[in-house]
């Protein structure tokens, strides 16, 4: 039977701005995502039942293995919806940390939905097809819809609405992940706006000129950059609660903070830390730091160990591809 495979890459959100709270008891959100060639690899082989399975590997415990999966809730959706006659197996090998702000399982989805429609020969490049798979992405969560084009974009509303943007310059990502599951809810209840030491909100005239963005942040089209690649702009109005609901990683960045005088941000609602350059040479400088820095304080976080320490880039135009296994 056919098998085809492609990566499902994480994201980083590089501004989050939290705009209030909705009716339906999701939050407002303008957001800035990143792709990065972080990820898992996650491969389909098309069957003959008409059903979907799914065999985890390297998977914790909080990641689902039945129907509650969004790589087969993504899949049977998509073969509901365009009446598709296809199923098959998949096979997705797990690396991107669950409760980490890095979209893991919105990627997975994404990928899935990409994966089927590639197996039912669709053209998925076909703009047409990705709107219709970003419209399927929001039944499924509100990262999912970015994730089914990737690379650099805008978004609006839960995070569920992006507006691609230039993928230039390509960025550099020291990623600091400790074994903090991080719950969303947990997090955005205890937002308010009195939390958020930024002002004004994201998407006014205003807070372009304040956030070193070069124009309105409604429409990005690039990253600020300043001296010696450093970024203006980033920031996560859930970081205050993000510290709030879990003492141990507001500990954990304050004592990294202090050793080497890096910059860390929250992404999405954690647990990762990031530092963040559009310099090569600065990015590799910032890794050596940040690893020295964990190492020494390591035994010191006993509660978020073990503490990895990752690099990552922006992802490059056809890393995510969909590829048929001979």
């Amino acid at each position: 039977m056919p098998k085809l495979r492609t990566r499902a890459f994480a994201k980083i959100n590089l501004s989050l701005a939290v705009r209030g709270k909705r009716e339906d008891g999701y939050h407002d959100l303008d957001t800035l995502f990143d792709e990065i060639d972080f990820g898992e690899d996650i491969a389909f082989e098309v069957g003959t039942s008409g059903e979907f399975t799914l065999s985890l590997q390297d998977a914790p415990s909080v990641v689902p293995a039945g129907d509650d999966n969004l790589v087969l809730r993504a899949a049977r959706l998509l073969q509901r919806t365009l009446d598709l006659d296809i199923g098959g197996r998949f096979f997705l090998e797990k690396r991107i940390p669950a409760g980490a702000g890095l979209g893991g399982g919105s990627a997975d989805a994404a990928a899935a939905l990409r994966l089927v429609a590639a197996a039912a020969n669709l053209d998925i490049e076909s703009p047409d097809l990705l709107d219709r798979l970003e419209s399927l992405g929001r039944e499924l969560g509100a990262d999912v819809p970015f994730f089914v084009r990737g690379g650099r974009a805008f978004a609006r509303g839960r995070g569920d609405e992006p507006t691609p943007c230039s993928a230039e310059p390509r960025l550099y990502f020291v990623l600091i992940l400790p074994a903090l599951h991080c719950d969303t809810g947990r997090v955005f209840s205890r937002w308010h706006r009195e939390l958020n030491r930024r002002a004004p909100s994201i998407g006014s005239d205003e807070s372009a000129s304040a956030s070193g963005f070069p124009e309105p942040v409604a429409n990005p089209q690039t990253v600020a950059v300043i001296a010696d690649g450093g970024l203006a702009g980033v920031f996560n109005d859930l970081t205050a609660a993000a510290m709030r609901a879990y003492p141990e990683l507001d500990a954990l960045r304050n004592d990294l903070s202090r050793a080497c005088a890096v910059d860390l941000h929250l992404s999405g609602s954690g647990s990762t830390l990031f530092a963040v350059t559009s310099d090569a040479h600065g990015h590799a400088k910032q890794r050596s730091v940040l690893e020295s820095a964990v190492g020494s304080l390591a035994a010191s976080h006993d509660e978020v160990a073990p503490i990895r320490v990752l690099a990552a880039r922006s992802v490059t135009t056809g890393a995510r591809a969909v590829q048929r296994i001979p």
